[in-house]
């Protein structure tokens, strides 16, 4: 469903919609992945968003988190390995325990307007991303895995690789056949998830034959909260 079509619903559902925006580091500066990925862990991941807003049984209270896209753009590549795939999974709980680096505090480009000014809007959604550490799934589901690089191509990644994670259920653009050294951009569309209260959406990386070596990504999220006009 499209951002205008989903904009549209909202608005005949009398709910108000918020977008928010955050970016984890300036041009040079990447966010330290998970040193040794060689196989999925439930509990490691590189993103977590989190709704923080509470469950309630007040009328027109509850929050509701639509991730919009995950940008992660590779700044210095693992020094070894084959191949990388990332694995998205749902789950009815916060997930985030440790690590990494928190990215939001307040929103990136959402203000909203009295009659003497303009504030920023603190955001529900708890976004982490690094070398993260995840509590116990609770009640988990995939919603997506996806392969960046194939495993015979003898390297996961290199500096320029951008993968772009957007929640609007298109065809995801194809592998270099050739399995080119130079950097590759693609976009790898999955289907939305509605994060309710105490939900999350983690994403998780694979580096097939990885051994202890880190590797740092720039990291931009943006995403759509959703709540009755009276919870404004």
């Amino acid at each position: 469903m499209s951002d205008f079509a989903l904009a549209d619903r909202a608005k005949a559902e009398g709910m108000k919609r918020k977008f928010f925006s955050v970016a984890g580091s300036e041009y040079t500066a990447g966010i330290t992945f998970n040193a040794d990925p060689v196989t999925f862990s439930a509990t490691a991941a590189f993103i977590s968003i989190d709704n923080g807003a509470s469950a309630t049984g007040t009328e027109n209270k509850n929050v509701f988190i639509l991730p919009d896209y995950i940008k992660i753009s590779c700044v210095t590549p693992p020094a070894n390995g084959d191949g990388i795939r990332f694995v998205f999974k749902t789950d009815t709980a916060n997930r985030w325990s440790s690590g990494g680096t928190s990215l939001t505090t307040l929103a990136a480009n959402t203000f909203v307007g009295n009659y003497s000014s303009f504030t920023r809007v603190s955001a529900s959604a708890q976004v982490h991303a690094g070398d993260l550490t995840l509590s116990a799934e609770t009640s988990a589901s995939v919603l997506e895995h996806f392969v960046g690089r194939p495993t015979f191509g003898a390297f996961p990644a290199v500096n320029g690789d951008e993968y772009v994670f957007i929640f609007d259920g298109a065809k995801p653009s194809p592998i270099d056949g050739a399995v080119t050294v130079s950097p590759q951009q693609r976009w790898m569309p999955m289907e939305p998830p509605f994060l309710g209260p105490g939900g999350s959406l983690t994403g998780h990386v694979i580096v097939d034959a990885a051994t202890a070596s880190a590797s740092e990504w720039r990291v931009t999220a943006g995403w759509h909260e959703y709540h009755h006009d009276l919870n404004a």
